[in-house]
């Protein structure tokens, strides 16, 4: 899970507030419910992994095999799927990423300039690594991309519709054992990741089945996650929210002031305030009203958890929005009739 740094706990106590109030899931994994209302996090919650600062991992799998012991495949893999919808809902992060695999990449011997003794790694052939072991990782199913994988089809079909994917990638953590970005960078990646992914997905295999799967950078479907932390590239899935890249993204703007604070940042801000049912929001530099749109919207939203329905906070909450230029209040005004 994605957000800005010093984000990380308010995402982790989110993250525990809405699975643990999910009522089919506290049937099936009690353990949900145990440190939800601690300061400790649980052990499925890791709080900057890999020292990335704004992330927080999840580890959906180890509550996947915390099941009963009667739960099929099918029914477990439903769970997986009812998890990752509700982080889908998340308001205070980003993106959110399904972690597949990881693979190293061999950097070039700082210490070492002569490099004569033994076969060295170039500059130029770092980039050219992430190409052929993504490919050799992707073909031998050491690494599974389940929603490119699940595109199979019968190549002969007049029906097959197109998959777009893009790569996006980050540079993570510390980043110590080759801190240059002329090296590896985020642009490095992404193009050589794409195109191993292109190679492997784009053409049927040799009994017809697959293809169909191309590089989409402006209207991806899938959006493929490759970051870089130290030596080590991560792949993953990004869940999209309605195709929407960046999660923070959910209200619709009339009027973009020139400074404006994101959407999961407003969250925070309201977490932090902790906001009762009887009481008022002030904004007094509201510029196109942000917060407050953001506060409305979710104070006001109904929440379906498969087997109940409530709806947070009520309407008796006031929303007061204040700025030194007319122009933004006319804004937020416009925005607010837009959202």
């Amino acid at each position: 899970l994605m957000a800005q740094p010093g984000l990380e706990t308010i995402v982790a106590n989110e993250v525990k507030q809405i699975l643990s109030s999910c009522p089919k899931l506290i049937q099936q994994f009690p353990f949900l419910t145990s440190d939800a209302n601690n300061n400790n996090n649980p052990h499925w919650i890791i709080i900057r992994p890999w020292n990335c600062i704004g992330y927080v991992g999840l580890c959906l799998e180890e509550i996947i095999s915390s099941s009963p012991s009667h739960l099929s495949n099918t029914t477990a893999t439903n769970y997986q799927i009812m998890l990752e919808d509700l982080l889908i809902s998340l308001r205070s992060i980003i993106h959110v990423t399904s972690h597949h695999g990881m693979f190293k990449v061999q950097f070039p011997d700082k210490n070492n300039k002569n490099n004569d003794t033994t076969p060295s790694t170039t500059m130029t052939s770092v980039p050219i690594q992430v190409y052929e072991k993504l490919k050799e990782a992707l073909e031998k199913k050491e690494i599974i991309i389940p929603t490119l994988l699940s595109h199979q089809h019968d190549d002969n079909d007049i029906n097959d519709t197109t998959l777009k994917f893009r790569v996006c990638s980050q540079r993570l953590g510390t980043n110590q054992l080759h801190p240059s970005t002329s090296i590896l960078s985020s642009t490095h990646i992404e193009r050589e990741a794409g195109g191993a992914i292109q190679e492997v997905f784009a053409a049927p295999d040799k009994n017809g089945v697959g293809g169909g799967v191309t590089c989409d950078l402006k209207n991806p479907q899938v959006v493929i996650q490759c970051d870089i932390i130290n030596d080590v590239i991560t792949v993953g899935t990004r869940l999209l929210r309605n195709t929407t890249q960046d999660m923070s993204k959910r209200h619709k703007y009339a009027y973009v002031n020139r400074v404006t604070v994101k959407s999961n940042v407003a969250f925070a801000l309201l977490q932090l305030a902790n906001i009762q049912p009887t009481h008022s929001i002030l904004d007094p530099f509201c510029g196109g009203g942000t917060i407050l749109l953001e506060a409305a919207d979710y104070f006001s939203t109904t929440v379906n958890n498969n087997t109940t329905t409530t709806t947070k906070g009520n309407n008796n909450i006031k929303y007061v929005g204040l700025d030194v230029q007319e122009k933004s209040i006319e804004g937020a005004r416009a925005n607010a009739k837009v959202c």
